[in-house]
């Protein structure tokens, strides 16, 4: 926006290490590579007739969007957050994240489905429920062989129930009798007890007043790629905290958003990370598959405009005559694509800037001889031209293909492979 009280930028961090950041105030200006930017995103989620993978989202992890926040720098490290510091500082760089940013963006991987919720005289044995009551009493237990149980027993308005978790010593000195706590796990048999065993639990307030303040349990819960010492409880407090802090601005264009049913920035962040519902996660999903989309396109978009200012230091002239002798020796008639793409490749060689195609094609379809027919007419001209190949085999097999159809015309075509010596290649 052009307000002086608010500024918007969007970085995108090549994982291939190329030509550092973009911003995007010097990619837009120009109309026409702002329109081309948009319309190939669009023309690509156009075609994908299919509903968009959610799969395709933990590749966001190779990419930093960096936003300007309302009143918090996404540049700004994580360890400025409340209860990080310097040790989870360094145990989150083990996630890739350092930043802000990076923590806004770290997506669950999956969700926990707590939402039904039961009274406990009602609860049957292999159901996972969220059950909301009051402890009566906790304690630790030890069995025969050493190891340590937490039996608690909690109770709503309708009775009691067991509560049991496996050596988790902290939880006698964390729950207390008295408190209300919302529990969401598996219901089963321990022994001749029905029990909720090892349940996901928070503290609240009072059954009556919890609303939809649940982060843990009762709702649809985020469960994040982890590391040692970093569980999904520890990053749903962090990122809740985060989310609540800031105010994200919209870079999507508005009639994107609306043609393709696409969330804003700060619904979609809220939704992936807290969604009440499935439908309310893959939207958001979507959402950033095609913002991961959209600044690829930008990048390439603006590598091409970089490329296209590249003036080259020499001339290509084509020998029209000599261009047409050639294409007439052939042994076969050039098909109507290979035609235009051979038009296509003389137009480009002519230009002042640096050719940047590709040729695409199945086995079979002709795809050397158009490379032949450029490699003659640079070869006219003086120059040479490089042929790669991924393989030996494949690398012999164009050597005789071009030796065959070069060496007539008196251009030498010679075969460079790595069990060749370095006196061999000097030429």
């Amino acid at each position: 926006e052009n307000s002086p009280s608010k500024s918007i930028r969007i970085c995108w961090t090549c994982p291939w290490d190329c030509s550092s950041n973009l911003l995007i105030a010097q990619l837009l200006p120009p109309p026409e590579f702002a329109f081309m930017s948009i319309l190939v995103a669009i023309n690509f989620f156009k075609s994908n007739s299919q509903p968009f993978p959610i799969f395709i989202i933990p590749a966001i992890s190779f990419r930093t969007l960096e936003i300007v926040f309302t009143g918090m720098n996404p540049k700004t490290s994580v360890t400025s957050l409340p209860f990080v510091g310097s040790v989870y500082g360094r145990r989150l760089a083990r996630l890739e994240i350092k930043t802000l940013g990076n923590l806004l963006y770290h997506f669950p991987h999956r969700y926990d489905d707590f939402r039904v919720r039961s009274k406990i005289t009602r609860v049957q044995p292999g159901e996972t429920v969220t059950i909301i009551g009051k402890i009566i009493s906790i304690k630790d237990e030890y069995t025969k062989r050493g190891k340590v149980i937490q039996n608690a027993e909690i109770q709503d308005d309708t009775g009691k129930i067991g509560v049991i978790w496996f050596n988790q010593r902290y939880l006698a000195r964390t729950i207390k009798p008295g408190e209300t706590l919302s529990l969401s796990g598996k219901v089963d048999w321990f022994g001749r007890k029905l029990v909720m065993q090892s349940p996901d639990f928070e503290k609240v307030a009072s059954p009556e007043n919890i609303g939809n303040g649940l982060l843990h349990t009762g709702r649809l819960v985020p469960v994040y790629p982890e590391t040692s010492l970093v569980s999904s409880k520890w990053l749903r407090n962090r990122i809740s905290h985060l989310l609540a802090q800031t105010e994200m601005v919209e870079f999507l264009p508005e009639n994107l958003l609306s043609e393709f049913d696409l969330p804003n920035i700060a619904g979609a962040l809220s939704s992936i990370h807290f969604p009440k519902t499935p439908k309310e996660a893959e939207l958001a999903r979507h959402r950033f598959a095609f913002e991961e989309l959209f600044l690829l396109h930008l990048t390439v978009f603006e590598r091409k405009k970089a490329w296209s200012e590249v003036k080259v230091n020499w001339e290509i002239k084509i020998p029209e005559k000599e261009v047409a002798e050639f294409i007439s020796s052939l042994p076969f008639e050039l098909t109507f694509a290979q035609k235009r793409a051979v038009k296509e490749l003389l137009f480009d060689l002519k230009q002042k800037k640096a050719m940047n195609r590709l040729l695409e094609g199945d086995v079979g379809t002709g795809k050397t001889v158009v490379a032949a027919l450029g490699a003659f007419v640079v070869a006219k001209n003086g120059l040479q031209t490089a042929v790669m190949a991924p393989t030996q085999i494949l690398a012999n097999q164009h050597y005789n293909t071009l030796r065959n159809l070069l060496e007539p015309y008196r251009i030498n075509v010679e075969l460079i492979t790595g069990d060749k010596s370095s006196a061999s290649m000097v030429k």
